[in-house]
């Protein structure tokens, strides 16, 4: 009745389309929520990232229509008493759905699960073996080659520490071990242990205080446990002992360097490094002797004090006792279970979830109080913490997370589902959600891919267009091979000149237009008037036309003018005069070519007034000054 959705109400006739008119009268209808579907913000029309909730309706009948009156009035009267008192919500779970028959059809053969990270998930199939998801890219990697895909695998461990996975695979039931690098899609060879053929149980953990950075895992076979621990040899495992049990071992446990094993009516809890044992249920104390009278089945043993190890929970078939580390009754009370449990069990701290036929029923293991019904039909944990669990609704299989309520983020980020209609449409809480599709990654055509892209990074590109050679460095003519074209060559400044350097030859190529922009200069900058012969004036002109474009594309602007007038070069291409005031409001910023070495140039024309220096005189030729 906690339940947020919770109500009951008559019926009508589309609502038991299966019932007789005379049964009409008699039944009434429960109604509860189930599965939480995310929908993306961007398709709601609220701003919000509200989930839409699926519901579930249990129909009941009473003898008559009396009877079913009343308990429609007692029902709803129970339910307002209860939310009049206001009690504290206590729920642990919410049920987040992330695939479903339509998303993902390998799911209905699946019988494992484990949760590498928050964007993948490896599922143990029947028929597929092992499968990596990937939720965000929606890709599935079948892990290792064709013939580890046809095996069944019927439980997977992950250790993050070691990046190993530990699985029991195949008709034989054998333990293999399996380097997460294989979960890209290589083929990587499958490290088979044969000594554990025909297992039924496998556990995994850390060592103790003695050898804490070791890890080890323990493997189930008859009456027989075998320990291994993981090291970094080509095989990854040694074998460390082997345990002889009082029984049948049921479930394993690893605590901290100790291994606790289940078995009928019993617990026992062995150390993995002086090999000392103690048993957790002590017979000696009188609570515990119907434990001894019948058998039940050990299902699950937690750790309920943490770290220091001085209680703990057994999970048996029908309840769970609290006892002490010697084995003794350290809690009178117990956890009865209101249903059986057909599913098993699963714990995920500080909860524990018991898997009936049609619902979940969680227990806090701390206050020994049952918190929270999950209204889930035919659920099995697929994970040993339970995080991920299969269920079915209106018949189909589903996998879903069970996301804690007091958590700020779950450990898989589950995608959110946008409804199929457009965005203008109102978000409806029972909308179509957007139909995932998952497609298959094959590593082979990732390598085919990779292959044909290291080729064409291979092929030559095009030829450069707008460059400057400067000067070739290796062997053999370079530019014979490399088929290079200067755009900007001097062919008169290359042959008068053949000693200069390469840094000399790019400041001619490239002719930027150095700016004078200090203050203090004295000088005239004007252009050097000395004797020359009219070809020479004639050739420098020409070439300076020629070399116009380039020369204004690569020069930069004048400070006091955006046009081409304020530059040395004039619209005819021939060099202007600019004088330089000595005032510093007043200075005449001009552009000159950048001269590595003195060059004749024409004479000024008759009828130009030469500017006066500073003193007064006029300049009798002075060089042309750069910056």
């Amino acid at each position: 009745m906690r339940d947020l959705e919770f109500a009951v109400s008559s019926v009508t006739e589309s609502d038991v389309i299966h019932a007789s008119k005379s049964d009409l009268p008699r039944i009434f209808r429960v109604t509860t929520s189930q599965i939480d579907t995310p929908v993306d913000a961007a398709h709601n029309h609220q701003g919000g990232s509200e989930p839409a909730i699926s519901k579930q309706y249990s129909l009941l009948m009473a003898d008559n229509p009396g009877e079913k009156a009343k308990w429609v009035i007692a029902l709803n009267e129970l339910h307002r008493l209860l939310r009049k008192s206001r009690l504290a919500d206590k729920r642990a779970f919410g049920v987040k759905e992330l695939f479903d028959i339509s998303t993902l059809p390998i799911i209905k053969s699946a019988l494992c699960a484990v949760v590498i990270d928050k964007q993948r998930v490896v599922l143990g199939t029947v028929d597929h073996g092992l499968v990596c998801v990937e939720l965000e890219r929606e890709l599935l990697t079948p892990v290792g080659g064709e013939k580890e895909n046809k095996r069944p695998v019927e439980r997977v461990e992950y250790d993050p520490d070691e990046q190993l996975l530990i699985v029991i695979a195949g008709k034989e039931k054998v333990v293999r071990l399996i380097p997460t690098a294989a979960l890209d899609g290589r083929d990587l060879r499958w490290i088979k242990i044969p000594e554990t053929k025909g297992c039924h149980a496998i556990a995994l953990g850390p060592g103790g205080l003695t050898n804490p950075a070791s890890h080890y895992f323990c493997v189930a076979i008859k009456k027989t446990v075998l320990v291994y621990m993981i090291d970094r040899s080509d095989r990854r495992h040694r074998k460390v002992r082997e345990l002889a049990m009082p029984g049948h071992p049921q479930t394993m446990e690893i605590f901290r360097g100790k291994l606790c094993v289940g078995y009928p009516s019993g617990f026992r809890v062995w150390d993995l490094s002086d090999n000392a044992q103690n048993a957790l249920v002590n017979f000696e104390d009188s609570s515990l002797q119907f434990l001894n009278q019948s058998l039940h089945d050990a299902q699950l043993i937690i750790d309920v004090s943490g770290y220091e190890q001085r209680e703990f929970l057994l999970v048996f078939s029908k309840l769970g006792i609290y006892v002490d580390a010697q084995g003794r009754r350290c809690r009178s009370q117990e956890l009865m279970f209101p249903s059986s449990p057909i599913s098993g069990f699963s714990y995920l701290s500080p909860y524990l979830c018991v898997y009936a036929e049609c619902h979940i029923d969680v227990f806090n293991v701390h206050s020994a109080e049952w918190v929270q019904t999950v209204n889930l039909k035919k659920a099995k944990p697929l994970t040993k913490d339970g995080l991920l669990s299969m269920c079915f609704i209106s018949e189909l299989p589903y996998i879903v997370l069970l996301s804690d309520v007091l958590s700020d983020e779950d450990p898989i980020r589950v995608p959110s589902a946008g409804p199929l209609a457009s965005s203008t449409s109102q978000l409806k809480p029972m909308q179509p959600k957007r139909r995932r599709k998952f497609s298959i990654r094959n590593f082979k055509d990732d390598e085919k891919t990779a292959r044909a892209g290291d080729r064409r990074s291979q092929l030559p590109i095009s030829t450069p267009s707008d460059f400057i050679h400067i000067t070739h460095m290796g062997p053999g003519e370079g530019i014979e091979f490399q088929k290079l074209i200067d755009l900007k060559t001097s062919p008169q400044s290359t042959s008068s000149h053949p000693g200069i350097g390469p840094a000399t030859k790019m400041k001619q190529l490239m002719g930027p237009m150095m700016r004078s922009s200090s203050s203090s200069s004295a000088n005239v900058h004007s252009v050097q008037n000395a004797s020359g012969t009219s070809a020479s004036a004639a050739q420098l002109t020409a070439q300076l036309q020629g070399n116009l474009k380039d020369i204004q594309r690569t020069r930069p602007l004048s400070a006091h003018s955006k046009s081409s007038e304020g530059s040395s070069l004039g619209r005819d291409g021939k060099m202007a005069l600019q004088n330089t005031s000595s005032s510093s409001s007043e200075q005449g910023h001009y552009l000159e070519p950048n001269q590595s070495s003195p060059q004749r140039h024409p004479a000024a024309p008759p009828g130009t007034n030469t500017p006066p220096n500073r003193r007064g005189g006029t300049p009798q030729g002075p060089k042309s000054q750069m910056v």
